[in-house]
């Protein structure tokens, strides 16, 4: 995407760390991200897949979008609700401190919701 000459980047998904997804949230939720049923497994694998996350390790690598951070990425703006009830508030902090790690620039903004 670009904008006045400038490179952007839009991650609307929301997961940043995809093996890590629901490590913050209470143990019933994280039991409800381990099935195939959840949005993320879909994403990764397929919708008519019925795999779940840690039935193909290699396909959440390839699809965990910190696997893809480098110093060529563009500047990033980061915006999260603070009630999101299927994306932890964890997983953009995760993406801002990996992409400064890499020396890229990167505001972070958790919205009251």
């Amino acid at each position: 995407m670009r904008s006045r000459g400038r490179a952007q980047f839009r991650h609307s998904f929301g997961p940043s760390d995809l093996p890590n997804i629901a490590a913050d949230f209470d143990r019933a939720a994280q039991l409800s991200r381990e099935g195939p049923d959840n949005h993320v497994a879909k994403y990764v694998n397929g919708p008519a897949s019925g795999k779940s996350l840690s039935d193909d390790p290699a396909a959440v690598a390839a699809a965990n979008p910190l696997n893809y951070i480098s110093g060529a990425a563009p500047p990033f703006l980061l915006f999260h609700g603070s009630a999101d009830g299927l994306v932890s508030t964890s997983q953009t902090l995760v993406l801002h401190e990996a992409l400064r790690a890499a020396g890229r620039r990167s505001r972070r903004h958790v919205l009251a919701a």
